[in-house]
């Protein structure tokens, strides 16, 4: 991993193995958090990939780290204030058998403010998910919530269910925070800000000032579009 400061002419260097992916944290005058990179790293046959939190400034010191006790692939999704991150654990392989023929998948939430990670207890499978943008302003659904701490989450069997919601407050809580690297963190529930049904979508889009939404189906599960106004 090489980060360049254009400003200074300088790179900072760290190696780490097996990185898959890397995802930048939002940064720029309206973001007052630090701008991080977060890593995938892959342990080869193992299925057990990993998650690595660093500062741009400080690259070969992660302020947060997390390895999955299994899974196959990492998607992750900064907010727009860089304070939250959600991962998104896939399995191509459900034994349990409680899923679909195309495995199964899980949602983790990293929140950079307390350091602690957790599981966000939810439906399976998880068609899409995103976060309200960053410069969205005024009062939303769910009077008094941050919006930069909401997001829109599709979940569950056909059909499935589409909710927004909050990261700000947590509706209850299995456990305490987890440890780094522990493999074993918490089961969390979010706080449900408005449900929107349940429909055939699989696709959420945002505009890029959090006012509207749009919820659709299309491909494997063609169905129609909704138009939402956040405010």
């Amino acid at each position: 991993l090489q980060v360049l400061n254009s400003r200074k002419a300088s790179t900072n260097e760290q190696t780490i193995p097996g990185i898959q992916q890397i995802e930048l944290s939002p940064s720029g005058p309206e973001v007052e958090s630090e701008p991080k990179v977060a890593c995938v790293v892959s342990r080869g046959s193992e299925r057990k990939p990993a998650v690595h939190i660093a500062r741009l400034s400080d690259p070969k010191n992660f302020v947060l780290s997390y390895s999955f006790p299994e899974g196959d692939d990492v998607t992750l999704y900064w907010n727009a204030s860089g304070t939250k991150l959600l991962g998104l654990l896939s399995l191509d392989v459900d034994e349990s058998g409680k899923s679909t023929y195309y495995g199964t998948n899980m949602l983790y939430l990293f929140d950079m403010v307390s350091n602690v990670v957790s599981r966000v207890a939810c439906n399976s499978p998880i068609h899409d998910l995103g976060w309200c943008p960053g410069n969205a302003r005024g009062d939303r659904m769910g009077k008094g919530e941050d919006p930069e701490e909401q997001f829109i989450l599709i979940s569950g069997r056909i059909p499935p269910e589409t909710a927004l919601l909050s990261t700000s407050s947590i509706k209850q809580a299995d456990s305490d925070s987890s440890g780094p690297e522990d493999g074993s963190a918490s089961l969390r529930t979010l706080k449900p800000v408005h449900s929107m049904g349940k429909a055939k979508r699989n696709t959420v889009c945002w505009n890029r000032y959090g006012r509207y939404a749009v919820v659709g189906g299309f491909g494997n599960m063609a169905g129609e579009m909704d138009f939402w106004d956040m405010a």
